[in-house]
C-alpha cells in the first residue's frame, strides 16, 4: 500500500482486542507487517489531502472467521455497515476491513472485536511508512 487511506479508528476496549491479537499472532508467525500500521479499519483509498471530521456509534463486530486478503492486506471483514460507511464517504465499495498484517496468517482459534465508537481518520502514506492524522 502505498496511497492515503481513509480509515476507522474504534474505541479503546476493541483497539486493546486487536492490539493483543496482533501480538499473539506475531510469537505464532513472525510476520513483521502485523505492526506496520496502527489497529484502524481501512475504509478505501482516497487521493484528498484532507479528511471532515465524523464519528458513527455502530455495533460492529469482527471474528477471525471473516478475514480475507484484499488490496488493503489481509483484514477481518464486516460488509454491511462498512459499505454503507464507504457510501457515505463517495469511496469505492470494496471489500474492507480490520487490518491484520500485509500477508495472511494462521489464527489457532477464533477471536471476536466488538467496535462500538468509530472515528474518521486518515492515514497518510510517507517515506517512512504510514502517518496517522487524527
Amino acid at each position: 500500500m502505498n496511497e492515503n487511506l481513509l480509515v476507522l479508528i474504534m474505541d479503546k476496549e476493541a483497539e486493546g482486542k486487536t492490539r493483543e491479537l496482533k501480538k499473539s499472532l506475531f510469537r505464532q508467525s513472525g510476520e513483521i507487517s502485523l505492526f506496520s500500521i496502527p489497529p484502524v479499519i481501512i475504509l478505501g483509498r482516497t487521493e484528498k489531502k484532507g479528511f471532515e471530521r465524523k464519528s458513527w456509534k455502530h455495533c460492529i463486530s469482527f471474528t477471525t472467521d471473516n478475514a480475507l486478503m484484499t488490496d488493503f492486506g489481509y483484514v477481518l471483514n464486516e460488509s454491511g455497515t462498512l459499505s454503507s460507511i464507504q457510501k457515505e464517504l463517495s469511496l469505492d465499495i470494496r471489500p474492507a476491513g480490520l487490518y491484520i498484517s500485509a500477508a495472511p496468517v494462521p489464527f489457532t482459534s477464533c477471536m471476536h472485536i466488538n467496535a462500538s465508537k468509530l472515528r474518521l481518520a486518515m492515514l497518510k502514506c510517507t517515506e517512512y511508512g504510514y502517518q496517522l492524522l487524527q
